[in-house]
């Protein structure tokens, strides 16, 4: 990412979904809504350089997770234009939900490089067994 001419941190999100759709959720956003998008952009004439993460948080209030990607991405315009087609391919998400601001390397490393899973909520007690199941199979 160093040798990048122009970096962004982009989050892309969708709504919460309960345990028994996580699955098939995740197959979705990574096998079907990615590529769609990467290749729309591609299409329009915008090289996509990209390191793309898979996070998972769990709302133990609702019993309901939230699949989410952090991306590091080549280009404003690029970042710009992939919240444009999430957005497209996920009309439940919300706008103010997604996220881009250029990289910045002391804070964002920790953030694309740190765990796929968050094993205790925002009061500090661990998540359900029940629920660190549907995260980790």
């Amino acid at each position: 990412m160093q040798a990048w001419d122009d970096p962004y941190f982009v989050t892309l999100t969708i709504p919460n979904v309960p345990g028994h759709e996580l699955s098939e959720t995740l197959d979705t956003m990574i096998r079907k809504t990615w590529r769609t998008c990467t290749k729309r952009l591609e299409r329009a004439g915008l090289s996509v350089v990209a390191l793309r993460k898979v996070e998972c948080t769990y709302n133990v209030d609702k019993d309901t997770y939230h699949p989410h990607f952090h991306v590091v991405v080549d280009g404003e315009e690029q970042a710009y234009w992939l919240i444009s087609e999430w957005l497209n391919h996920n009309p439940k998400a919300s706008e103010k939900a997604q996220d881009v601001r250029r990289w910045d390397s002391n804070k964002d490393l920790n953030e694309i490089f740190k765990y796929f899973a968050i094993f205790f909520d925002k009061k500090g007690n661990p998540i359900p067994v029940s629920a660190m199941y549907n995260l980790v199979v």
